[in-house]
């Protein structure tokens, strides 16, 4: 099972809006591309105000490094290739087990079979 990935840039941009670091500061302290810190700050301030974000999110901000999970306000970020994805998450666990199972009884199947 995977790992539930924190993300950094929740508290980079608060740091920002706070006006504790810049961009560059931000992504050097916190240890993120600035690219990647710009392209957030831009797609949080096209949803709604800085004012209104940080009220949102210091709200249910914890100092031990983990992102509530009763935010559903804050932004969820995914892998560019999630367009282009051809199975969901529970399709590709049953294949993934299938797969399995058919090497564990010596069941050969081939990619075309697949």
């Amino acid at each position: 099972m995977p790992r539930k990935r924190v993300l950094k840039t929740n508290r980079t941009v608060i740091s920002y809006f706070n006006g504790t670091y810049s961009t560059r500061r931000a992504a050097i302290v916190y240890g993120i591309k600035r690219s990647t810190l710009q392209s957030r700050i831009k797609n949080i301030l096209k949803k709604r105000t800085k004012e209104k974000y940080l009220r949102k999110h210091l709200e249910n901000h914890n100092d031990s490094g983990n992102e509530s999970e009763a935010d559903n306000d804050s932004p969820k970020y995914s892998s560019k290739y999630t367009v282009r994805q051809v199975f969901t998450n529970e399709e590709e666990d049953e294949l993934e087990k299938y797969i399995k199972r058919c090497s564990d009884i010596n069941f050969w199947r081939t990619y075309t079979d697949i």
